[in-house]
């Protein structure tokens, strides 16, 4: 049961993704901050190519649990590079569209906290993140997946609703 917790920039992922983590539950981690980390493709000068990328490495990261009847959450999930294309105002290519959007049982979406904190890594803004979103939720509920939106609150609070979301995905 994969499980993707996204939201734009600097709306708290890692936190809450650290916390599940340290909970016991599997967690995959973000694929474009290591193809960032890199260097050979960086999304300000290859958008197309830098997306591949990512969606290549979500791919492989997530094929192990696919059928996994335990709760596995992902920090972000294949249909999160389609916005990124939409907010740049580019086609996204029809590779998301083949991609099977039944591999997940739930999108947590996270609401921004008001703040942004520069990560080194990125360098979106606030604003940038507020357009993200309802972009992001419209990639994943134009396939058919449930959405939650979880909002701006303490990062326990987010916890605990993440760790619920478990139960009522698996009645």
């Amino acid at each position: 049961m994969l499980i993707v917790i996204t939201g734009g920039p600097s709306v708290g992922k890692s936190t809450l993704v650290n916390g599940l983590r340290e909970g016991g539950y599997t967690v995959i981690s973000e694929q474009a901050t290591g193809v960032i980390q890199e260097g050979k493709v960086l999304p300000w000068v290859d958008r197309d190519g830098f997306q591949r990328e990512v969606l290549k490495r979500q791919l492989a990261a997530e094929a192990p649990f696919l059928e996994s009847d335990e709760p596995v959450f992902l920090d972000r999930g294949i249909f999160d590079g389609e916005a990124y294309y939409i907010c740049d105002g580019l086609q996204p290519p029809d590779i998301f569209d083949a991609a099977y959007a039944s591999r997940y049982s739930r999108v947590l979406i996270l609401e921004d906290l008001g703040i942004f904190e520069q990560d080194g890594v990125r360098f979106e803004n606030l604003e940038f993140t507020r357009k993200m979103t309802p972009v992001l939720e419209s990639c994943y509920r134009r396939r058919g997946i449930g959405v939650t939106r979880i909002p701006a609150m303490t990062a326990s609070a987010r916890l605990e609703i993440a760790v619920g979301m478990v139960s009522c995905v698996l009645v």
